[in-house]
C-alpha cells in the first residue's frame, strides 16, 4: 500500500515500523495540496515548531485534500475544536487500555474486537466515533465539518510503536483496513470561480500569526494602521488582499469582528487561542514594548 508522509517524518523512529507495513512517499509540507497522491499519515514529530501550531496548519488544508489525513499519536490533552475549526466541542484525553471495538459500518471488517494499545481518547459532539474502548470511550474519530469536506481521522491507537499489550496481527489488520478506507475516499477537487475561493485558506501561518499578535496588543485597529505596524514590527508588507485574507480567517475563527471598517479583537478568545498555540509570551513582550 502506498501512502504519503511529510519529509520531516522521513528519519523518525516510527517510520522504520511504518515501512514494514506499507510504502511511504514523502512530500514537503508546502506541497501537500498539489502533490498528495495517497492518504496522508501524520505521526511522531511531524510538526515544524510545536504540535498545536502543527494542528493549526493542518486545519487550513485537511478538509479539502484529495485524500483523507490520518493523525496518529502523539496528541496533547485538551481542546482541539477551535484549532480544527469545529463549531462543536472536541477534547483529547490520555487513555491506557488495549481492548477496542469497532462501531458503525465505516470499516468493513468481519470482526469488531481487537487488542491494540490505546494512548488517547476523544470526547465531545464533533466527529463520528468508529472505534471505542471497553468503557465506550471514543479512540478513533472521523472529523468532517461539512458533508463535502475531506474526512480527517484522529486515531489514538499506538499503531506505529511497539507495545507488548498489542496483538501484532490485530495491529497490522486494523492499519491495513484504515488505509484502505482512506484510499477509497478520494475527494475530487471542485472547480470554483476565483471570487468564491476562501481567501483565508491561503494566507501563510507566519503572516496570520503576526496579525493575531498585533491585534491582541492593540485590541482595535484600522487596516492601514495594521499594515504599518506589521511592517514596523515584523518587516512584513501587508497589502489589501493579505489584510482581507487575515481578517476573513480571524472572523471565521471567531477571534475578531469588523465594525465600520475597524478590526476589533474578540479579546478573551484571541488571548486563549494565543495561549493554546504557545504564542502568549510574544504577545506579552509586544504589549510591554508598546507601553
Amino acid at each position: 500500500m502506498l501512502i504519503n508522509c511529510l519529509e520531516k517524518q522521513k528519519t523518525l523512529y516510527e517510520t522504520r515500523i511504518l515501512k514494514r507495513m506499507c510504502e511511504p512517499e514523502f512530500i514537503a509540507s508546502d506541497h501537500v495540496r498539489d502533490q498528495l497522491n495517497y492518504p496522508l499519515l501524520l505521526y511522531g514529530e511531524w510538526y515544524e515548531d510545536n504540535l498545536l501550531e502543527g494542528f493549526n496548519w493542518l486545519s487550513t488544508i485537511a478538509y479539502d485534500l484529495s485524500y483523507p489525513c490520518i493523525v496518529f499519536p502523539p496528541f496533547i490533552s485538551g481542546s482541539l475544536d477551535r484549532i480544527l475549526e469545529l463549531k462543536v466541542g472536541l477534547e483529547v484525553f490520555s487513555l491506557n487500555t488495549n481492548n477496542i471495538t469497532l462501531v458503525g459500518d465505516e470499516l468493513n471488517l468481519e470482526r469488531d474486537v481487537f487488542r491494540i494499545q490505546v494512548d488517547y481518547g476523544f470526547k465531545g459532539p464533533a466527529g463520528r466515533s468508529i472505534v471505542v474502548s471497553q468503557n465506550k470511550e471514543t479512540v478513533v474519530t472521523i472529523v468532517q465539518p461539512k458533508s463535502n469536506n475531506t474526512p480527517l481521522v484522529l486515531c489514538g491507537l499506538r499503531i506505529l510503536s511497539t507495545s507488548g499489550l498489542s496483538d501484532e496481527n490485530d495491529r497490522q489488520e486494523f492499519f491495513n483496513t484504515l488505509i484502505q478506507w482512506a484510499q477509497s475516499h478520494k475527494n475530487e477537487p471542485q472547480t470554483v470561480k476565483e471570487s468564491s475561493v476562501d481567501p483565508g485558506r491561503d494566507i501563510s501561518p507566519e503572516i496570520l500569526k503576526s496579525v493575531m499578535l498585533i491585534l491582541a496588543v492593540e485590541k482595535s485597529i484600522a487596516p492601514a494602521d495594521l499594515s504599518s505596524l506589521a511592517n514596523a514590527i515584523f518587516g512584513i508588507n501587508l497589502g489589501d488582499v493579505k489584510i482581507d485574507s487575515c481578517v476573513h480567517r480571524l472572523t471565521e475563527l471567531d477571534l475578531a469582528i469588523v465594525d465600520q471598517g475597524i478590526i476589533h479583537a474578540q479579546a478573551d478568545k484571541l488571548d486563549d487561542y494565543l495561549q493554546e498555540a504557545g504564542l502568549w509570551s510574544y504577545a506579552r513582550i509586544l504589549r510591554a514594548d508598546r507601553k
